[in-house]
């Protein structure tokens, strides 16, 4: 059954200032209520945005209302995380008019909140062997499930490849799990640098991939 939704009247009635952190496999959300909204709908998506009002569904809604978020969840409202993929939240305001719970929309998308995935790599280099190779360590550090094929290291001579296609490209032999993978005592030649870049099949703006040293 999907939710009808009708215009909001005025904009101090919409929602503001969502913001939200990433804690282990848990995101948090909070956002600025308006004075005379009481509820709220919380929409998960595990999308990028889409056209929702016309995709929500009852079930898949979580209603709070504003007593509820300040004096039990202490000012923020707390869901689980996807293993993979992209998610957004909706948050719209909602009031009992004639016994009936009725949601507004809100177009701006003021109320709705894109999660970035957060990568982080390292790549460390070790002592030499034999006379022209030398070994390193790559660490990915992810808050969420990867598949094995959505990063990949490349390696180059001389100096450090700037992109992808800027270099020999390899695999990793595994996927990589929540927290911290240790690929180690790669060989590359005495000459080479390492660096790591999303393939191009998993480029997407919800991640973003940094080096940590």
């Amino acid at each position: 059954m999907h939710l009808d939704f009708q215009e909001l009247s005025s904009e101090e009635e919409k929602f503001k200032k969502i913001t939200y952190r990433v804690i282990g496999d848990s995101c948090i959300l909070r956002w600025e209520w308006p004075v005379h909204i009481n509820i709220a709908g919380i929409y998960k998506s595990e999308n990028d945005y889409v056209d929702y009002y016309e995709k929500i569904i009852k079930r898949n809604v979580k209603i709070v209302t504003k007593n509820e978020f300040f004096n039990i969840y202490n000012g923020e409202f707390k869901d689980t995380l996807p293993e993979s993929g992209s998610i957004s939240f909706i948050v719209f305001p909602g009031i009992i008019k004639s016994g009936k719970l009725v949601f507004f929309k809100q177009n701006d998308k003021g109320n709705s909140i894109l999660i970035k995935f957060l990568i982080f790599y390292s790549i460390i280099y070790k002592k030499v062997i034999q006379k022209n190779k030398k070994l390193i360590d790559i660490i990915i550090e992810s808050d969420f499930y990867l598949k094995k094929d959505s990063l990949r290291y490349v390696v180059k001579s001389n100096r450090p490849p700037k992109k992808l296609e800027d270099g020999l490209i390899f695999p990793f032999n595994k996927n990589f799990i929540r927290g911290i993978n240790k690929f180690e005592d790669i060989k590359i030649y005495k000459d080479e640098y390492a660096d790591v870049f999303f393939s191009v099949e998993h480029e997407n703006n919800n991640f973003i991939l940094k080096r940590k040293w």
